[in-house]
C-alpha cells in the first residue's frame, strides 16, 4: 500500500488506489486507521488543493467503502449495522475490551 501512496518518489499519480486500500484495511480491521492517520494527514497537509482532495478523493472512496461494508453487514447480520461504530463503542467508549485482572 505504501508503494501506492502519494509520498515523494512514489510511482503513484493517483491517490485513489492507496485510499481504497486504506479504507478496506479500516473496514476489515478498524484499528488499522491508527497506522494510516499519519500518512493521511501528511498527504492532506502537502496537497495544494485540499478541498478537491477531500471532495474528489477522500469522500468518494470513504463513502463507497462504507456503503459496501453496510450492505455486506446487512446481508450477513440480517439488519442494518455499522460494525466499525460498534467496535468503537465496545473498545473505546465503554472500555469493555480492556483486560481486567
Amino acid at each position: 500500500t505504501l508503494f501506492r501512496s502519494p509520498l515523494e518518489g512514489s510511482k503513484s499519480t493517483s491517490s485513489s488506489k492507496y485510499l481504497t486500500l486504506v479504507a478496506l484495511a479500516f473496514v476489515i480491521r478498524p484499528t488499522a486507521i491508527i497506522i494510516w492517520i499519519p500518512l493521511l494527514v501528511y498527504h492532506f497537509l502537502n496537497e495544494q488543493k485540499k478541498l478537491d482532495l477531500v471532495l474528489q478523493q477522500y469522500a468518494p472512496v470513504g463513502l463507497t467503502t462504507l456503503g459496501i461494508s453496510l450492505i455486506i453487514d446487512r446481508i450477513f447480520f440480517g439488519r442494518w449495522i455499522l460494525v466499525q461504530l460498534n467496535f468503537l463503542k465496545f473498545n473505546v467508549l465503554q472500555d469493555l475490551g480492556a483486560d481486567r485482572k
